[in-house]
């Protein structure tokens, strides 16, 4: 399957109502050209805003701005310099046209995370990754996607090729194992959480030996699979937001072990129900730019899946509602914010946050959800990202 698409504020005090907008009625008064170009509008000052978080010693990016001012308490950190690359390419600057000194430095960078020992990818500045199955994942995930855009590799193997790799990832010594993982999962507290762990593991079945990593990705698959609902959806009981945002996991787990997404025509009219129910931009946008990004990249993934164009209403009001999106998580600083109001410092998605700052500020794991958005939403309407 072809789907190699890669993959937010408002001053302090601003009402929604200034971004505030009918859908219906700009659905219908707006081509679907018209909204593409508002995206694309606020993403002119992205890459100036990144160059800010650049540290060009470690060749690494820093999550927001008030942790680049203070570097003797964070560093870079891996999700932001992957991120920061790829967001980089969106806007024009993909890794092959960098300055030499900066892909030579980019490579430095995730090479130097990567421990020798046990194949994993930790920041020096953030030891709390080695406590997280899921952000361990995530890491050998975006260090070797990284490295290969750069054209580079991991110096060392990678945790499924290693002589010790058992007594690290527990769970694939046997099927059993894995199954027990499976059960543990808080499948009946929130489907999103236990799909993401789902999803954390497809760099690491990728280093396992080809039956191995099939019949564990398939077990993955089928476990998965007895528990889909009636509507396509998972988590029968949580809310839509929650149980769509699981979906969209198990849809990107599904693309990266390459088995096919069940039952697209009831996600679509699922996700479409979950679109045309919702509340104020006010209400909307409370959660984060997080909820909204999984439900547009949730439509992008059933591109392959379903008839295409999709219906132009439904698109008009997917669309209407990313240009509002961009524009209320907008920060002064010309990023996005993942939270309006809320800026801390979250490197690598650890949890809980290291410290929260006053000033508002973008940072770049939202600006990254808000510029797959952008990226998928290109897609839907079928225009090229621009060049710039």
């Amino acid at each position: 399957m072809n789907r190699k698409i890669k993959f937010t504020f408002l001053i302090a005090g601003l009402c929604f109502s200034q971004v505030a907008f009918s859908q219906k009625s700009q659905a219908d008064e707006l081509p679907l050209t018209d909204y593409v170009a508002q995206i694309d509008s606020q993403f002119a000052s992205v890459p100036a805003w990144l160059w800010d978080l650049y540290e060009p010693s470690s060749g690494g990016f820093y999550e927001n701005i008030a942790m680049r001012r203070q570097p003797e308490r964070f560093g870079p950190d891996i999700q932001s310099t992957m991120q920061a690359l790829n967001m980089l390419a969106d806007c024009g600057y993909p890794a092959g046209q960098l300055p030499d000194s900066v892909r030579r430095q980019a490579i430095h960078y995730f090479q130097s995370r990567q421990d020798s020992k046990t194949g994993f990818f930790v920041d020096p500045h953030y030891p709390q990754a080695l406590k997280s199955e899921r952000v361990l994942g995530r890491l050998v995930a975006f260090s070797t996607t990284s490295l290969s855009a750069l054209g580079a590799a991991p110096l060392y193997q990678l945790p499924g090729e290693q002589a010790n790799s058992s007594a690290t990832l527990w769970y694939y010594s046997s099927p059993d194992s894995l199954a027990k993982w499976l059960d543990n999962l808080p499948w009946q507290k929130s489907a999103w959480t236990a799909m993401d762990a789902i999803s954390s593991q497809k760099s690491l079945l990728t280093t396992l030996p080809e039956a191995k990593r099939k019949a564990f990705a398939r077990q993955m698959y089928d476990y998965a699979l007895a528990r889909q609902d009636a509507d396509g959806f998972w988590g029968q009981g949580q809310t839509p937001e929650i149980r769509l945002s699981g979906t969209v996991k198990f849809a990107w787990f599904c693309r990266g072990v390459d088995l096919p997404l069940p039952n697209p025509k009831k996600i679509y009219q699922s996700i479409l129900a979950w679109y045309r129910a919702r509340p104020s931009e006010q209400e909307a946008f409370k959660s984060g730019t997080t909820v909204p990004g999984n439900a547009i990249g949730l439509l992008g993934e059933l591109m392959d899946y379903l008839p295409q164009p999709f219906p132009p209403e439904d698109l008009s009001l997917v669309l209407a509602e990313s240009v509002a999106m961009t524009k209320a998580f907008k920060t002064p600083d010309g990023g996005f914010c993942r939270q309006i109001g809320s800026y801390y410092a979250r490197p690598d998605d650890i949890a809980p946050p290291l410290e929260y700052f006053d000033e508002p500020m973008g940072d770049v794991n939202g600006a990254s959800q808000l510029s797959r958005v952008r990226r998928w939403i290109h897609a839907l309407a079928g225009t090229p990202l621009p060049d710039n």
